[in-house]
């Protein structure tokens, strides 16, 4: 996984750890590399492009836990609301979510498979509070 599409605050899978990335450095003024630094149960720095660095899925067990609230939608479709921000998803095929929020002015439609993919959308809403905290959230739970 590339660090590189990850922002501040954003939730991976590092030797099965949840870290929340807090920080991107240069190595070095020769090389063109750079470290991203997590933190977690123990801070990590690993290169950008460290293959050893996962996203994590999505899945209802963990969208539950971040407050989200399970029902059968339209076409009995699974569907979980986090009624904190309003924030819809629509379970889709082969992992991928329909995302959709209204708030205020900002309407999106995203379609999502990783929980560093719903964080960005949360905080492209303005809901930056809610995003971080679901990290939070991951990093206290030992079983994902």
């Amino acid at each position: 996984m590339d660090a590189r599409t990850l922002t501040f605050g954003d939730v991976v899978k590092y030797h099965k750890t949840i870290l929340q990335l807090v920080g991107i450095k240069k190595c070095s003024r020769e090389t063109d590399s750079y470290e991203a630094i997590y933190n977690g149960p123990y801070a990590v720095q690993a290169m950008v492009n460290d293959e050893s660095i996962e996203p994590v899925a999505i899945t209802p067990e963990l969208l539950e836990k971040c407050g989200f609230e399970s029902f059968l939608g339209i076409e009995n479709r699974q569907c979980w609301l986090h009624k904190q921000t309003g924030l819809l998803l629509r379970g889709g095929g082969f992992g991928i979510y329909e995302l959709e929020l209204e708030n205020g002015p900002v309407a999106i439609e995203w379609n999502v498979r990783w929980i560093h993919q719903l964080q960005q959308a949360m905080r492209l809403a303005g809901m930056v509070d809610p995003a971080n905290h679901i990290g939070e959230i991951l990093q206290e739970s030992a079983d994902v």
